[in-house]
């Protein structure tokens, strides 16, 4: 049976993963406009490139979310199967 916390956790991953190809998407991008010389290829690659990074800006936003709720729901080192660490370090 799944529990709130592996739907919490599963979905917060699932957002880690969706940023983190975003932000491959958006090196992609980059190196497809500064590889363009001039012309309209050059402007068309430019506007990619914006696209990916505000893409990558959403999947980020959407990352931070789910953090969020992460850190509200499960007390700082209260996570199952974490190792308790002493109180500085």
């Amino acid at each position: 049976m799944r529990t709130i916390i592996n739907t919490l956790v599963d979905r917060t991953m699932d957002a880690y993963v969706e940023w983190r190809e975003a932000c491959l998407q958006v090196d992609d991008a980059y190196a497809c406009w500064t590889s363009m010389r001039g012309g309209g290829g050059a402007a068309t690659a430019f506007v990619g490139y914006m696209a990916a990074l505000d893409h990558e800006a959403s999947a980020g936003d959407v990352y931070a979310r789910w953090i969020r709720r992460v850190g509200l729901l499960i007390p700082a080192g209260r996570l199952p199967g974490a190792a308790a660490t002493a109180p500085g370090g």
